[in-house]
């Protein structure tokens, strides 16, 4: 691995903060939109950067955003299934009290066996 240079890009952009969420789901469809929105377009950067390992995070699901886990994850996967990247890694912090892993664990699951 250190013997072979590696092109290296990052895209960026900010979750929402704490959008209004009455259970488990986002409580008006503008922050939904947006979310999906900002999915699509990291995804849609990528493939016109022809990436083809890209690493994501559980985009916004952390204590600091606490955007819905489950909500996140279904439309990850759904910009995933647009712009099919060949190889997604998602870095899914497993937290004591959190639903994270879980959530997202069990979207791409049931994606698998479909």
């Amino acid at each position: 691995f250190l013997d072979t240079p590696r092109k290296v890009q990052a895209i960026a952009s900010a979750a929402m903060n704490k959008p209004p969420v009455f259970d488990g789901k986002y409580d008006n469809l503008e922050d939904r939109a947006l979310m999906q929105s900002k999915l699509l377009v990291i995804l849609a950067a990528a493939d016109m950067m022809n990436i083809n390992h890209l690493v994501l995070t559980a985009f916004g699901c952390g204590p600091s955003c606490q955007n819905p886990p489950r909500v996140v994850a279904e439309m990850m996967l759904d910009a995933i299934k647009t712009y099919p990247i060949p190889t997604i890694d998602i870095c899914v912090l497993d937290d004591a009290g959190s639903s994270n892993f879980e959530a997202f664990s069990k979207c791409f699951k049931a994606f698998e066996g479909s």
